[in-house]
């Protein structure tokens, strides 16, 4: 990779070494990072601005799976959605 090469097209290929060695990728506050399939379909896409990142996912369907505990810890939580909520559990707390 060049040291020119545009942000928007760069192309970098991860893989994983036994070392777990982790790429670092740099943005400015106007380039994003896009990940996307090796057919080019675009997954999710981060950006970042004077409030903070930005994480956009890029198609309809998210699946978030964790095998163990899964928690979420903000000063304020925002959840909106144009068609139902569904919450399953064996118990289900507020407050």
């Amino acid at each position: 990779m060049q040291a020119h090469t545009p942000m928007h097209q760069r192309r970098i290929a991860v893989t994983t070494s036994p070392a777990r060695s982790v790429p670092v990728v740099v943005v400015s506050p106007s380039e994003s990072l896009r990940i996307v399939t090796s057919s080019g379909q675009p997954l999710l896409e981060i950006t970042y601005d004077a409030k903070g990142p930005s994480i956009r996912l890029a198609q309809e369907h998210l699946k978030l799976e964790c095998p163990g505990s899964l928690n979420l810890s903000a000063a304020s939580i925002s959840m909106q959605s144009k068609e139902d909520v569904t919450i399953k559990g064996k118990t289900i707390r507020l407050n």
